[in-house]
């Protein structure tokens, strides 16, 4: 079984995060070269490029599970050789979100997690139904997910779930549905969608209305902040977290389309096993958090 040098994973990994080699240098406290020479070496252990050397450096594939291992083995000895609360260098955690738990009750659910331990959180925002892929090659340790299953290797819990309802601004309505929302209203109706690979909105609307992907026009922006925006300015209708627009619709900035009907996305937190006392601190903040905030089954 080949083995890599850690210290070399290191240069790897500081060439990412500092985006160059001359910073990684820096961080390291080593020359440029000595940089270049390990990842380097790195890479003919292995057989293979590790780090496409591009402005800025990205890892490839391979090179990025090799640095899931590294930030694994970082979080072990963190546990194992440290308490991380005496340690000056901040203990660096990457986890993947979807945007909408981002923008409601992740950064409360976490405060007390960053009150009590020396962290810098590294937080990748990709759809819920895609950020098992950055755990998957390693980039990430940890990552909520619509997905139940564990990736093998890996611990799962639900936490909840958040209800989406189909929103606009009060002019949006009167303009597009002055007598209601119908099939034939819905394909002039401009929407949102996150990315080219959500599909909530068009899942919303073929459940409910027969409408085939495709049929209406969504403007594509990768902010949850950006969809309430162009709701409220009268831009676009779109499904919102209703825990994320209470105040709106509360003072009717924003109203509801489509009384009685939602969607229900059950979020589960994914993260690797064995878990480090920080992992395990924070699973449990979390779980602890939203069965007070998300919706939970029976």
């Amino acid at each position: 079984m080949k083995r890599p040098d850690y210290r070399a994973l290191q240069a790897l990994d500081a060439v990412i995060k500092e985006r160059g080699f001359e910073r990684a240098a820096d961080k390291l406290c080593i020359t440029q070269p000595a940089v270049s020479q390990r990842i380097k070496q790195l890479e003919s252990f292995f057989g293979q490029q590790l780090l496409v050397r591009t402005i800025p450096p990205k890892a490839t594939k391979q090179g990025e599970h090799l640095l899931g291992l590294l930030h694994q083995v970082e979080l072990l000895e963190q546990q194992w050789l440290g308490d991380n609360d005496h340690n000056t260098t901040p203990l660096s955690l990457s986890i993947a979100v979807n945007a909408d738990s981002l923008a409601t009750w992740l950064l409360p659910a976490l405060k007390p997690v960053l009150d009590r331990n020396n962290l810098r959180f590294d937080i990748q925002i990709k759809d819920e139904e895609h950020t098992l892929d950055l755990l998957r090659l390693g980039t990430v340790v940890g990552a909520i997910s619509i997905q139940e299953l564990p990736l093998p290797g890996c611990l799962s819990d639900r936490l909840g779930a958040l209800d989406y309802i189909f929103v606009a601004s009060p002019d949006f309505a009167k303009r597009y549905f002055p007598n209601g929302v119908t099939r034939s209203t819905l394909m002039k109706a401009p929407a949102v969608a996150f990315d080219h690979l959500d599909d909530m909105h068009q899942m919303f609307l073929n459940e409910n209305f027969n409408l085939a992907p495709g049929s209406v026009v969504c403007h594509i922006t990768s902010s949850s902040e950006a969809f309430v925006q162009l709701a409220k300015q009268g831009a676009a209708c779109c499904m919102l977290p209703i825990l994320q627009v209470e105040k709106e619709l509360k003072s009717g900035e924003l109203i509801n389309l489509t009384e009685g009907l939602f969607q229900r996305r059950m979020l589960y937190w994914h993260r690797f096993a064995p878990e480090s006392s920080v992992m395990q601190n924070i699973s449990e903040t979390l779980l602890n958090y939203t069965k007070h905030v998300l919706w939970q089954q029976d």
